[in-house]
């Protein structure tokens, strides 16, 4: 039976811009002021993390990051 194997490479500079974009929106936003929100991009270890207060909130800058991070490759 045959087999392949998928690879993934991380453009980190399309990383690093979709978490400043992000960044930019989360701040501007009305439903996240006075609320701890933020994006990390780490480089060394290839890792974006995402703290919030609360789950409800981190699925939402999931979709903002998401949204960013599909903006960047059109």
């Amino acid at each position: 039976m045959p087999s392949f194997d998928i690879v993934s490479e991380v453009d980190l500079q399309e990383a690093r811009n979709a978490v400043d974009n992000a960044s930019r929106e989360v701040e501007s936003r009305f439903d996240f002021r006075n609320v701890e929100a933020s994006f990390e991009l780490n480089d060394a270890s290839k890792t974006i993390k995402v703290l919030s207060e609360s789950d409800f909130q981190v699925n939402q800058l999931l979709d903002i990051l998401r949204a960013q991070a599909a903006e960047a490759r059109h």
